[in-house]
């Protein structure tokens, strides 16, 4: 028997308030077909990458911006003209070595390379190289993680991983990467695109120290010829990571942070998702939640895509069905009637009993603030702001806005405003 399925109330096979990323795969369940809102920014970014034989760009924006769906739109239309890349980006969160780092560009461009199912780049032996390489490395890692787990291997992979011969990633694959490069151009491609993503994560100075000195070592390979790196990430860590670096500096140029999506080209987002997730042709979509209401919650979070998305989606499960008559649009006083207490329910259970009171004492802060603002809310020492103020950081309730010199200003999160009421 199947499931009941609610949003067909509204002519929706689904939810429309879905946070993945799109995609530009004909077999996409989000495609990127669905990008809305950041055109200009990507005609820029593909102006670069075609206008030269290699390039280095830098993607900025606060979390939820829609930072990764501009770099996944980016490397479609970049396919789409000729250009390998692959879905899933490099992670730079994590990395400890260059080799570590070196071994997941490499896994990411033989991705890209295998993805061409039946194309004579296949046959080159380079690739053959680069894929025995790969699987090694992946077979270890697999080893590793499975040790942790538990579990046992048989013989066969156990043999073959102790004898993994050993290499410097440092002599083997920049060199690996360089020809790699070389067979795709032979073979008609005009480069390959790499998106490297998740700086955000890298949350404390001496992470994004480690990766700044991991990339600085790395130069020489950002500036292989047939390669085109996008690095993603929200303002402030891309710049920790890159401008301490005369080396970085110099190859990666940094860009306009992303300005918040406009509400109308929010509304577009909303109104092209409602039409690709039509249940019936020839039957007109009802919009789950009402135009003013989906507005009034997006401003609440200045700009915060991923979050509005979120939050419009818990609500919408916990109301859909149950408005008068069954169908009818959400509205705003019932959007923010379901959304509050849930949200402050999470918040309660996020923070402690002490930090969940000075939370509640960010009720008064307009617009941005630094610690020295919150030294004298909270009344306590510069050590015990910054250490509760990375609490409230890691848990999503304050991001970083920007920094003016040394100084950095904060700024509260979507849920934290419509916890304290300031959702106006």
């Amino acid at each position: 028997m199947p499931l009941g399925n609610l949003w067909h109330l509204f002519n929706l096979r689904e939810s429309p308030y879905f946070q993945q990323d799109l995609q530009a795969s004909g077999k996409a369940r989000y495609p990127i077909e669905l990008f809305v809102g950041r055109e200009r920014e990507a005609e820029r970014l593909l102006a670069v990458i075609g206008g030269a034989p290699s390039s280095r760009q830098t993607v900025e924006g606060l979390p939820g911006f829609g930072k990764t769906t501009l770099a996944q739109y980016v490397k479609g239309r970049a396919a789409a003209a000729g250009y390998l890349s692959y879905p899933d980006p490099v992670s730079v969160a994590g990395i400890d070595t260059a080799d570590t780092l070196l071994v997941r560009l490499l896994s990411y461009v033989y991705d890209a390379v295998a993805s061409q199912v039946d194309h004579p780049v296949q046959k080159e032996e380079v690739v053959d190289v680069a894929r025995r390489l790969v699987l090694d490395t992946r077979v270890r890692d697999v080893k590793v993680a499975a040790s942790v787990a538990g579990f046992g291997f048989d013989r066969e992979v156990s043999v073959r991983t102790e004898r993994a011969p050993f290499y410097s990633g440092l002599l083997t694959i920049p060199p690996l990467l360089r020809d790699l490069a070389a067979a795709v151009r032979d073979h008609g491609f005009d480069g390959i695109v790499v998106h490297m993503n998740n700086l955000e994560n890298l949350i404390t100075d001496a992470q994004r120290t480690a990766a700044g000195a991991v990339m600085r070592d790395l130069r020489d390979v950002f500036l292989l010829n047939g390669y085109h790196f996008l690095l993603v990430g929200t303002p402030d860590a891309v710049r920790e990571i890159v401008s301490p670096h005369a080396q970085l500096r110099s190859v990666f140029g940094i860009g306009r942070p992303l300005e918040p999506l406009s509400g109308e080209a929010f509304q577009a987002l909303l109104a092209r998702r409602y039409t690709h997730l039509r249940s019936d042709p020839d039957q007109e979509v009802r919009p789950p939640v009402a135009h003013d209401a989906t507005r009034e919650l997006y401003d609440a979070f200045r700009g915060d895509l991923r979050g509005t998305l979120r939050a419009l989606d818990a609500a919408a499960h916990e109301l859909i069905g149950l408005t008068d008559p069954p169908g009818a649009p959400i509205e705003a006083p019932q959007l923010m009637a379901v959304l509050r207490p849930m949200l402050a329910a999470e918040a309660a259970a996020a923070l402690s009993g002490t930090l969940l009171e000075y939370f509640h004492k960010l009720r008064t802060l307009d617009g941005i603030f630094t610690q020295k603002d919150l030294m004298d809310r909270w009344k306590l020492s510069q050590g015990a702001v910054s250490q509760n103020l990375r609490e409230l950081q890691r848990l999503g309730y304050v991001q970083e806005e920007r920094r003016e010199g040394r100084q950095v200003l904060y700024r509260l999160t979507g849920p934290s405003r419509l916890v304290l009421g300031m959702e106006g």
